[in-house]
C-alpha cells in the first residue's frame, strides 16, 4: 500500500517563532541599547526570552555565539581601541540585555563609544553584521 501524503501542517507557534527569531538573529542585531529586545519585539518575545533561547541554543550547539561577521579577510585593526574591542568580542557578545554596556565596562569606556565604533565598522563595510553564528563558524 503506498504511503499517504502528509498534509501541510504549520509548525506550532512557539517553534515557528523560534525559527523566525533565529533567522532574524542570523541577519544581524541592531546597535540600539537593547538589541535582543528589538530582535524579539516583532515576534512578541521579551529580551529575556530571546536571551534564554540564545543560551539554550549555545548549550545545545545549535549556534556558537552572537559574534562579529567581517568581510573576508577582516582588515587589520586601526588602533588600540580596535584591538581591545576585537579581543573583547572574540568569543561572542555578552548575552545580556545591554551587551554594549557590558563591553564598555570591560573596556573602560561608555556603551555609546562601543556602539559608535561598531557603527563605523558597519558603515565602512569592514564589519558586515553582528549576528548568530552557526556552531561550525565559531570564532
Amino acid at each position: 500500500m503506498p504511503a499517504l501524503p502528509l498534509p501541510d501542517v504549520p509548525p506550532p507557534p512557539a517553534v515557528a517563532r523560534q525559527r523566525l527569531l533565529l533567522q532574524r538573529l542570523q541577519l544581524g542585531l541592531t546597535l540600539d541599547d537593547q538589541p535582543f529586545d528589538t530582535a524579539g519585539a516583532a515576534l512578541g518575545l521579551e529580551g529575556d526570552a530571546v536571551l534564554d533561547l540564545l543560551r539554550q541554543w549555545v548549550g545545545q550547539g545549535r549556534i556558537a555565539c552572537i559574534g562579529l561577521v567581517f568581510a573576508n579577510p577582516p582588515p587589520p585593526a586601526a588602533d588600540d581601541l580596535d584591538d581591545a574591542l576585537l579581543a573583547a568580542c572574540a568569543s561572542g557578545l555578552p548575552l545580556l540585555r545591554q551587551p554594549w554596556e557590558a563591553l564598555g565596562a570591560m573596556l573602560g569606556m561608555p556603551a555609546g563609544q562601543v556602539q559608535a565604533r561598531l557603527g563605523d565598522w558597519l558603515q565602512s563595510g569592514r564589519l558586515l553584521r553582528i549576528a548568530a553564528l552557526p556552531a561550525a563558524a565559531a570564532p
